[in-house]
């Protein structure tokens, strides 16, 4: 009988209306990112400012511009936290663009890790650089790079995200 005039295609739409998506909702990764944005991430922001205040104040009187410097990162690194802790309220809260905010974060935030390097490196005149700052300074790179890569990806490929977000968008 299933098969007679489409009962059993019928049969499996009836089916498939009644199982609710799995993948829908901010569950698994997704919540972990959600979390990473708005509690992890400026988390970290504030601890790495409060490394770079306690680095640089003693060398503010050998470099008169260091504390302009110092203080363009913090706004910068603010204004971040505060784009971070948007993006992941927006992606929890299933708001319209929320991943289209949230990539541009990533990508906002790529940028900010290599333009802060910069502005430090060019800045601190040679005799005020130390070797040992300007390596840990390099090193600081591979944790944004890594950051970015996952979670960029994750929002490119993940089924959940799809799921999620596709009538959202």
């Amino acid at each position: 009988h299933l098969f007679k005039s489409g009962g059993w295609s019928q049969m499996s739409e009836e089916s498939s209306e009644k199982q609710p998506n799995t993948l829908f909702g901010v569950k698994g990764w997704l919540l972990f990112l959600c979390i990473a944005l708005t509690v992890l991430s400026p988390m970290r922001m504030f601890f790495d400012l409060n490394n770079m205040l306690r680095e640089t104040i003693p060398y503010f009187s050998m470099a008169p511009g260091l504390l302009v410097i110092v203080v363009l990162i913090t706004v910068l690194t603010l204004a971040l936290a505060g784009f971070s802790i948007y993006s992941g309220i927006a992606l929890w809260k299933l708001k319209p663009r929320a991943v289209l905010i949230t990539k541009r974060y990533l990508l906002i935030f790529l940028a900010y890790s290599f333009l802060s390097l910069l502005i430090i490196v060019f800045s601190i005149p040679p005799e005020v650089t130390i070797g040992a700052m300007f390596h840990e300074a390099l090193k600081s790179l591979y944790q944004p790079l890594i950051f970015f890569g996952v979670w960029y990806s994750y929002l490119l490929k993940s089924e959940r995200v799809k799921a999620t977000y596709a009538n959202i968008e």
